[in-house]
């Protein structure tokens, strides 16, 4: 658990900065790269690791703006309730991390890259 709150302390500090808009030089023109939310993102995760992984994952995403849908791994349910839940409690809107209760037979495929 340590190690999942050193991540979660490190994304606070320092997720806004990483995410800041950066001007780019270019020939004259005011250029610039602003990073925007991707929407709403599936993470589809294993077993082992069953927290640090996942917050290794949506910590990032929720400082870059993205609502979460975790599909976790059958065996652990109970942790991506529980993390759905701790979520809840550290001031999140609620559902903006939801813990997905579906076979790994329904989690859809990827779109082609």
């Amino acid at each position: 658990m340590s190690k999942a709150a050193l991540t979660a302390d490190y994304y606070a500090t320092k997720g806004p900065g990483i995410l800041a808009d950066e001007r780019v030089e270019i020939d004259g023109a005011e250029t610039w790269v602003v990073y925007e939310p991707a929407g709403l993102v599936l993470a589809v995760m294993p077993w082992n690791f069953p927290v640090w992984q996942v917050m290794h994952f949506v910590l990032p995403s929720l400082v870059a703006g993205d609502g979460i849908l975790l599909k976790h791994a059958s065996n652990v349910t109970g942790s991506a309730l529980a993390l759905q839940e701790i979520c809840v409690q550290a001031g999140l809107t609620e559902h903006l991390v939801t813990a997905l209760l579906i076979a790994n037979a329904d989690v859809p495929d990827p779109p082609p890259a």
